[in-house]
């Protein structure tokens, strides 16, 4: 398979088909009508040194942080079938915490550090990431259901 497939058929994963719909659920205005995926999904594309350092975070690295974690929290609920809750609390120096709760239980709880440099190197390594907190959270409903469904 050749890596422009392995590419393209990435976008297609329902972690990403999620998170572009999130990306164009913030698109108010149409801005972004008739973009590719790849297009919509490079601001998540960055090297380390790429982005803000040790100053104020900017709205874009905000959302860009937030659209990412609601997406794996629209997946949690179609795997759990019960609600889960995002909790974003970055600072204005790009420092905080990002946490998913379903029912009581907290699924997932990520310390933010630098989040105006928030993003992954390829596509793939942000599917292997989402891919693995979806797992956790979802073994952890498994385990204490009676927490999740308080």
């Amino acid at each position: 398979m050749s890596e422009s497939a392995t590419d393209t058929s990435i976008y297609q994963s329902a972690f990403m088909t999620e998170l572009l719909r999130q990306i164009k659920a913030h698109d108010q205005y149409g801005t972004h009508d008739g973009w590719s995926a790849e297009r919509l999904l490079e601001p998540f594309f960055r090297k380390r040194e790429q982005g803000a350092a040790g100053c104020t975070i900017d709205r874009a690295s905000l959302l860009r942080v937030t659209t990412f974690y609601q997406a794996l929290a629209v997946l949690i609920e179609g795997e759990c079938g019960q609600m889960a809750s995002l909790v974003v609390n970055i600072n204005e120096e790009g420092f905080g915490r990002v946490l998913l709760l379903v029912g009581r239980l907290v699924v997932l709880d990520k310390t933010v550090r630098d989040a105006g440099r928030f993003g992954f190197a390829t596509p793939q390594a942000m599917q292997a990431e989402a891919e693995k907190l979806l797992a956790v959270a979802t073994g952890l409903i498994g385990k204490f259901p009676e927490a999740a469904k308080l």
